[in-house]
C-alpha cells in the first residue's frame, strides 16, 4: 500500500504508528495512530482492491538485489542463546562464526557478550536498526536417550517460493544439511 512502517518484525514501535497515522488520514478516518475497528474496515476495503504485491516485501527484495548474492557487504546478526547450559558454548560457537563470516567479507555483529543478554525485543530492534540481512540465533538441546544426538536447521522465509527474496539453492542445502545430519545420527527404532 505504499506506508514504510519499516522492517516487519512484530513490534508496533514508532514507525508503524507513523504509517497507520499516514493510512488514516489517506482514507479519511479518525488520525489517532490505534488499529481500532474503523482502521481495520478500511483495511479490508482496500484489500479487496489493491494488489501487486507487499510494498515492505517488495522494499527487502530490492535492497537484496542492491547488495547481491555474496556474504561480502552482507550484514549478519549472531545471537548466541544465554542459557544455564548452553550460554558458554554457543558464545564460542558464535566466536568462531564470526570470524569465518568477517574473512568472508560480511559486517558481523553478536547480540551479546560473555555475561550480558538481550531480551527478545532488544535482539529484534538491534537488528533492525544495523539493516541485517540474516540473524543466527544458536541454541543447544539435549534428551534423555543418549543415543539421539544431531543438529537441527530452522529458518524463517517463503519454502519453494521463487520470489527474490528466498533462495531455492540455500533452502535445498538447509533442507539437505537437515536430513544429512538426521540420518547420521543413530536413533532406536
Amino acid at each position: 500500500m505504499g506506508f514504510n512502517a519499516g522492517r516487519v518484525d512484530g513490534i508496533f514501535g514508532e514507525r508503524t504508528e507513523s504509517a497507520v497515522k499516514e493510512f488514516q488520514k489517506s482514507v479519511g478516518i479518525k488520525v489517532d495512530g490505534k488499529c481500532g475497528p474503523a482502521t481495520i474496515i478500511a483495511l479490508i476495503r482496500l484489500t479487496k482492491i489493491v494488489s501487486g504485491g507487499a510494498p515492505a516485501q517488495m522494499r527487502e527484495s530490492a535492497k537484496q538485489r542492491n547488495r547481491g548474492p555474496a556474504l561480502a557487504n552482507k550484514v549478519i546478526v549472531l545471537d548466541p542463546a544465554f542459557g544455564n547450559d548452553e550460554a558458554e558454548i554457543v558464545y564460542d560457537i558464535a566466536q568462531r562464526l564470526e570470524g569465518r563470516l568477517l574473512a568472508l567479507g560480511a559486517s558481523v555483529f553478536l547480540t551479546r557478550g560473555p555475561k550480558n543478554v538481550l531480551t527478545e525485543n532488544e535482539i529484534i530492534t538491534f537488528s533492525n536498526k544495523n539493516s541485517s540481512d540474516l540473524v543466527i540465533s544458536l541454541h543447544t538441546d539435549k534428551h534423555s536417550n543418549p543415543d539421539a544426538h544431531g543438529v537441527s536447521t530452522y529458518f524463517y522465509g517463503n519454502l519453494g517460493s521463487t520470489s527474490p527474496n528466498s533462495s531455492p539453492r540455500g533452502t535445498c542445502r538447509s533442507w539437505l544439511s537437515n536430513k544429512s545430519w538426521r540420518c547420521r545420527s543413530p536413533c532406536p527404532s
